[in-house]
């Protein structure tokens, strides 16, 4: 630390450059964590925290990709090695969906998107196959749009599938800070018809917007899991709008009505899927997408 007396005094352009050169820095540094946030609409970071298993905190082929959203700083986890630019002879393939897609409380290789990749392998043919796990708990409708609007779209999917649960018709702004007691409530005084023509419905038609502007293939896949909504309408209402749009469609009703629910849902993580449960859903996605010649480019 230099003192500004007479004895010092030539030493003050010395104390000048070092305080340009300090607030240069600083500056600097500014620049660099501003720009960053500002260019890129998602941070990566390797897989850390107490809640995930063991195996995957130190797997260094997993990253989280963190969104900021309207409904809170939100996560999705993936391998680290899917580049959005897609590499030749590739079919991507994106599971858009919520925590039903995500499955944080079991490892990635047991979603039922890796899953789905791995039945992909054993074909053979001229391409390889990947499947994009997009799955964000929390996630409605709109959101899971606004995703794929505002990231996904940069990954070139060939195929969505858009993972349509029931509570989709959510306004999440509206009810994700809801006690378990006031959502129930809340779900039990909704009225289902109004809340799918606001919510679910515009969406859809945004999903159709942007997949038919980029030339993208979508099956919605509708699962009837959160029971605690009623999914009679919404089915019919979602199967209608896939037709109007030339989606696939697939009702995972009749092929989970076939196993005891205990096998299918973990209580403990709030009637999530079991690793069975998303071993049953990339089958049935498996034979789908064969029988309807989604994979023949």
């Amino acid at each position: 630390m230099y003192f500004m007396s007479k004895r010092n005094f030539p030493h003050k352009k010395l104390i000048f450059f070092e305080v340009i050169i300090f607030e240069f820095i600083i500056i600097a540094l500014l620049i660099f964590i501003t720009e960053g946030n500002i260019s890129n609409p998602y941070k990566i970071q390797k897989v850390t925290g107490d809640y995930l298993l063991e195996e995957q905190k130190n797997n260094s082929d997993i990253c989280k990709y963190f969104y900021s959203l309207k409904i809170g700083n939100k996560s999705r986890r993936d391998f680290c090695y899917y580049t959005k630019e897609k590499p030749e002879n590739v079919i991507r393939i994106m599971a858009l969906g919520d925590s039903f897609v995500k499955c944080s409380y079991l490892p990635l290789n047991e979603t039922w998107p890796k899953l789905l990749e791995k039945k992909l392998t054993t074909i053979q043919n001229n391409y390889s196959y990947q499947v994009l796990n997009f799955g964000i708990a929390g996630l409605g409708a709109k959101e899971k749009v606004d995703l794929l609007f505002d990231d996904g779209i940069d990954y070139n999917p060939d195929i969505i599938i858009f993972h349509y649960l029931c509570d989709d018709l959510n306004p999440s702004e509206i009810t994700l800070n809801m006690s378990e007691t006031e959502y129930k409530n809340w779900i039990k005084t909704s009225n289902y018809t109004l809340l799918f023509q606001n919510e679910a419905e515009p969406n859809l038609k945004r999903l159709a917007e942007i997949t038919r502007k980029n030339n993208i293939k979508v099956i919605v896949l509708f699962d009837p899991s959160w029971i605690i909504f009623q999914c009679d309408y919404q089915e019919k209402m979602v199967e209608q709008i896939s037709k109007e749009n030339n989606w696939g469609f697939l009702d995972l009703s009749p092929i989970l009505e076939k196993y005891d629910e205990k096998d299918l849902l973990n209580a403990s993580e709030t009637y999530h899927p079991t690793t069975f449960g998303n071993q049953i859903r990339a089958d049935a996605i498996f034979g789908y997408l064969s029988s309807n010649k989604y994979l023949n480019y």
